[in-house]
């Protein structure tokens, strides 16, 4: 297995594509309100300063391979709670190895270390089970934006 690095978006900012592509791609597509400028400025708004939200992209060699986002807030229905995981994905060639995992811990350590959180918030709607084999725990749930879980998504809470 290749080794891999996590660094900060705002030291690659030539990546903010891939990032969008693949945000876009995997949920912003399927989302009415969304589009590809928006996805875009968002990304862009991350990486000016050191202020949230804040994007990390998994490398292996200049290759990037993941991304993980941590934000003010994830979903509007939801706005009293802070912060939120957000925007985990991994590009299938370089699933399984635990670049997700890695990935999860760093933003939570940068939750924690850099803003002083003791808790972080995600909603997923395919990934429950691992979010709770990394200590999330269901706390309710939120809207789908997408319209596909008619009965909601999990909402997750995990203490830092």
């Amino acid at each position: 297995m290749e080794d891999f690095t996590i660094i900060p978006l705002t030291e690659k900012t030539e990546l903010v594509d891939a990032c969008v592509a693949w945000s876009y791609g995997e949920w912003g597509s399927q989302v009415p309100t969304r589009n590809l400028m928006k996805v875009y400025e968002d990304y862009v708004e991350s990486i000016k300063d050191e202020m949230l939200p804040m994007t990390w992209i998994a490398m292996v060699g200049e290759q990037p391979v993941g991304m993980a986002r941590l934000k003010k807030n994830d979903h509007i229905e939801r706005e009293d709670l802070k912060p939120w995981f957000s925007s985990l994905y991994v590009h299938p060639r370089y699933r399984g190895r635990g670049i997700a995992q890695a990935l999860c811990a760093h933003v939570e350590k940068y939750a924690k270390d850099v803003y002083g959180y003791e808790e972080i918030y995600l909603f997923t709607g395919t990934a429950e089970k691992m979010y709770e084999k990394l200590g999330y725990v269901t706390i309710g749930t939120v809207t789908d934006r997408s319209g596909y879980h008619k009965d909601g998504e999990p909402l997750m809470k995990k203490k830092l």
